[in-house]
């Protein structure tokens, strides 16, 4: 299953437009090292003098690449993926870590394993959990039918990395 988006617009903008969040970054979706997220602590939207948690704004970042590669698959006339499949009950862990330099930058490649359900099979499960006598089912379809890959994500950290301020 090929989730990666393709936009003309950047994920900044994006992200921005879809889920009201400005997020400090640059650069494209993480999908490879060339891709990377670059995070970058001298934007003008950070708060300068207070400690830069760039670890949040990778974790924001991958939740929102999540939910508009599996919930907001279409943005203003542009198609993110052609599909009509639609996902819902969105769980992310973290699996792997590793930070490396390349090039005189600063590297964080996450690599984690993502957990969802189908949406007709969701709306399936939302109308049996009315009934608390049938929750007991409602996980054993859950288990079921949800589906489990991996993914992963690269971001340039060299503005922040190392740096307490």
């Amino acid at each position: 299953m090929n989730l990666n988006i393709k936009t003309i617009e950047t994920p900044r903008f994006v992200i921005k437009e879809l889920y009201k969040l400005d997020l400090p970054i640059k650069g494209g979706w993480g999908y490879s090292i060339d891709d990377a997220c670059i995070i970058d602590k001298t934007d003008k939207s950070v708060i300068q003098g207070i400690p830069f948690d760039g670890v949040s704004v990778e974790y924001a970042f991958i939740e929102k690449r999540n939910y508009a590669e599996l919930i907001n698959t279409h943005y203003s006339k542009e198609v993110y993926r052609k599909t009509d499949k639609y996902y819902a009950h969105i769980e992310c862990k973290l699996i792997k870590q590793r930070c490396f330099s390349e090039d005189g930058k600063r590297y964080d490649h996450l690599e984690f394993e993502i957990e969802c359900v189908p949406e007709e099979i969701f709306d399936k499960l939302s109308e049996l959990a009315k009934d608390p006598d049938k929750l007991d089912e409602v996980w054993k379809i859950h288990d079921k039918e949800k589906l489990i890959f991996e993914r992963e994500c690269f971001f340039d950290i060299t503005s922040f990395y190392g740096r307490n301020k």
